[in-house]
């Protein structure tokens, strides 16, 4: 019985998509977001709008009024899921049509991130380890000096 060459084709392209199957899979991301602190060395006070995505999704959105102050933080860890996947946050200034955003390091675990506002625009530091503020279940948001 001879082949057709449909049949070569299709019988080439199973045996391709066999051998790259499991090629494209992703590696479960261990990313947490916990803590989000924020300093406003402007000189007035700040509304920023705040969205948590995970996996391009919105799981989050509030607004917050960030005081001025260039030595303390105002600390934001509330809302968003605790459960690790990919996360990605986003920050824009009130009025402003350009949001800044970062994505936390997929195989990171709990991660914080500061977020500095100077001269009308947001800039992010981090993400780094963070310590336990994955693992509280309480909503906070609290200010604190930069030196502490």
């Amino acid at each position: 019985m001879s082949h057709t060459r449909r049949q070569a084709l299709r019988s080439a392209g199973i045996l391709i998509g066999m051998g790259l199957a499991g090629c494209s899979e992703q590696q479960e991301s261990t990313a947490q977001l916990g803590d989000l602190q924020f300093v406003n060395k402007d000189e007035s006070v700040h509304t920023v709008v705040l969205s948590v995505h995970r996996e391009s999704d919105p799981v989050f959105m509030a607004s917050y009024d960030i005081p001025m102050s260039k030595s303390s933080t105002t600390t934001i860890n509330e809302g968003w899921p605790t459960d690790p996947g990919q996360y990605s946050v986003v920050v824009a200034l009130s009025g402003q049509n350009n949001p800044e955003s970062i994505e936390l390091v997929p195989d990171g675990g709990c991660q914080s991130l500061l977020v500095e506002i100077n001269n009308r625009s947001v800039s992010f530091f981090g993400p780094a380890q963070a310590t336990d503020s994955c693992t509280t279940d309480v909503a906070t948001s609290s200010t604190k000096s930069v030196d502490e």
